[in-house]
């Protein structure tokens, strides 16, 4: 479902002019919405005056619960002022925990601009795609998964599905990582994982739940 709001919007002819905009995405109810992001065609406008098409920018607030993401998503203009919008993010996100007495138990993220909501989105799409190849291989080989909430890779930039030598136990995912990149060397992100646990940039051992700071 997506919630949308009167602009007021600005050509580079200079015409000024009111347009309906998106603002906010629940992403689970509304397929098209998402598509229309990755595709580049949410939120766009034409100029009265001189016919230009542009994207108009305006906050947006977007939320996939099933896969644990709340992004604020301010003009890609306010990227400057980071600090002071991730402030912003957190008391409204507060207030609205507060007012509508709901908990939601993963963090909010901040992102500047359209563009970095659709990289991000194409990218956990791409790792989706590793991961179901993950599941089969462990299947295959008669290894594990340990499934990890989407927030909490997120926050650590892994993927979600971590294949593993012992049923339960972080302690051989460093060898079943390594099976899995031998076994298709085109898996980037699980190869991206495996040489950080080679360089010892991530160790599995010390999985544990992040910091919500």
């Amino acid at each position: 479902m997506a919630t949308t709001k009167v602009v007021e919007v600005k050509c580079e002819c200079g015409e000024v002019f009111e347009a309906e905009l998106v603002t906010s995405i629940a992403a689970g109810e509304d397929i098209d919405v998402k598509e229309r992001i990755l595709t580049g065609g949410l939120n766009l406008v034409k100029c009265p005056n001189c016919g230009r098409v542009f994207y108009a920018e305006t906050f947006i607030l977007y939320h996939d619960n099933k896969n644990q993401l709340l992004a604020y998503v301010y003009p890609l203009e306010c990227k400057d002022q980071k600090e002071e919008y991730e402030k912003q993010m957190r008391q409204e996100f507060n207030k609205a925990m507060a007012d509508f007495g709901e908990s939601i138990n993963y963090q909010p993220i901040i992102l500047f601009g359209i563009e970095a909501l659709a990289n991000l989105l194409l990218k956990e799409q791409d790792m989706e795609d590793e991961e179901m190849i993950a599941r089969y291989f462990c299947k295959e080989r008669h290894f594990y998964t340990i499934e990890l909430p989407s927030a909490f890779a997120r926050k650590y930039g892994i993927v979600r599905v971590l294949p593993t030598t012992k049923q339960g136990d972080p302690l051989g995912i460093a060898e079943a990582v390594k099976s899995l990149v031998e076994y298709n060397p085109q898996l980037v992100f699980y190869k991206t994982l495996y040489d950080r646990i080679s360089q010892g940039d991530f160790n599995p051992s010390n999985l544990g739940p992040p910091n919500d700071d």
